[in-house]
């Protein structure tokens, strides 16, 4: 038991020791802003929103790579919503998500191949997802009243309400614990 709880005790590294190992390191040179940049599960691949063209862009790439692939190329002008979390990605990275919207219609999130491609449409009614540690569930919200919360398959199907807000009351944030290494 002592055994036990002595390697316990020593896998479980206080946050201060993890950030006191950390190293930070500027990932572009781009002019302009960055903002909204995710870390994939993994922890091998990033993706953000960058206006270096003028508009904002989703970008992905490898960490330390140095090379960054614009996944939308202009094509969503309305991108880059300061109030929500814009880009994220699967649970196994394969696709980066995306909130989508423009002046006349309300957001959704939209799906895009990190490797590049078209983006489809994924959750026609969502503002932001997050998927579970193991892939197996995600979870979304609306702007419709009570900023409902919903629960479906990781495929987006069968969604289950979950949390609905009282009048005056703000919508708990939509986030995916982070993955235990």
């Amino acid at each position: 038991a002592i055994f036990a709880w002595w390697r316990a005790e020593r896998s479980n590294v206080s946050w201060p020791d993890r950030w006191s190992r950390a190293r930070i390191e500027r990932l572009t040179d781009f002019p302009g802003s960055e903002v909204d940049a995710t870390i994939s599960r993994d922890g091998r691949s990033v993706a953000f929103l960058a206006d270096r063209d003028s508009v904002f862009d989703a970008f992905v790439g490898r960490v330390g790579s140095g090379q960054w692939m614009n996944l939308t190329n202009g094509r969503l002008p309305e991108l880059f919503n300061e109030d929500v979390d814009n880009v994220g990605f699967t649970a196994d990275a394969a696709n980066v998500w995306l909130r989508v919207a423009d002046i006349g219609s309300p957001a959704t999130v939209a799906l895009v191949a990190a490797k590049g491609g078209s983006i489809r449409p994924f959750l026609p009614t969502a503002v932001m997802a997050a998927w579970s540690p193991d892939g197996s569930r995600l979870a979304y919200h609306e702007t419709t009243p009570g900023d409902p919360i919903y629960v479906p398959t990781a495929a987006g199907r069968t969604p289950q309400r979950i949390y609905l807000a009282d009048p005056g009351l703000p919508t708990p944030p939509v986030r995916s614990p982070p993955a235990r290494r």
